[in-house]
């Protein structure tokens, strides 16, 4: 899991164990899906089973942000929301 670290140098994570600067970018992600006409966590989930980034729209920067993710925080996310098992 990638570790992010506030200014004051503590790491912050919420319940799902995702940091908080995780779930900010995934909001933007979710926003610029939803806002381009796609259902955000099917194309969350199509790109992480197909490895594909074509599942995200370049729409907000929503691809840009998703590649630099780390997968395995995009399927703690997904599980979280009952999308991916």
């Amino acid at each position: 899991m990638k570790k992010y670290l506030i200014s004051d140098h503590t790491e912050r994570y919420t319940e799902t164990g995702l940091s908080f600067e995780f779930l900010a970018e995934m909001t933007k992600v979710v926003e610029s899906l939803r806002s381009a006409g796609y259902e955000p966590y099917d194309q969350l989930y199509g790109y992480v089973v197909h490895e594909n980034e074509l599942y995200i729209t370049r729409s907000g920067g929503a691809r840009d942000i998703v590649t630099k993710m780390d997968i395995r925080d995009i399927k703690i996310f997904l599980k979280h929301y009952k999308v991916y098992k």
